[in-house]
């Protein structure tokens, strides 16, 4: 029983877990033009990594545009916030989500990633790393560190 949006098929049950093993945040001030394809990529990247019981929550810091319409559309959370703080905002989202404790990933709403990046960054918090991200042109590097958490 899914809803078909953006000519791809989303299960609700894959969306908004009572307990998601990975709360993803993405923080967003007036980014109707970037955000619907960037949601787009996530979710197929998540298909294809064959992650299910995700969250995508947008912390909407603000907009004046369609930012928040955009990312329901595409089956996200959103977290409104008047923060003007991309910081805070983050916070604003992690706080919201449902997977306290689990995995987060914090993405940017001009952030793609890959399918198997996503896989990797799993094994590795699984193992208990704390990871750290950077875009670099168009390459998206990941460092893990394991602090023994």
């Amino acid at each position: 029983m899914g809803e078909k949006q953006h000519g791809r098929q989303l299960t609700k049950s894959a969306y908004n877990q009572a307990m998601p093993v990975l709360s993803i945040i993405i923080p967003a001030y007036n980014e109707e033009s970037i955000l619907g394809e960037t949601l787009d990529d996530l979710i197929r990247s998540l298909a294809e990594a064959d992650i299910e019981d995700v969250e995508i929550i947008v912390a909407n810091d603000a907009s004046t545009d369609q930012t928040a319409a955009i990312a329901r559309g595409r089956g996200a959370i959103v977290v409104e916030t008047n923060n003007r703080q991309i910081a805070a905002t983050r916070n604003a989202g992690a706080a919201a989500a449902k997977g306290q404790g689990q995995r987060f990933l914090l993405l940017d709403t001009d952030t793609t990633i890959p399918a198997e990046t996503l896989n990797s960054a799993m094994r590795q918090m699984d193992e208990g790393a704390v990871g750290a991200g950077a875009s670099l042109g168009s390459d998206l590097v990941f460092g893990f560190e394991d602090f023994g958490l």
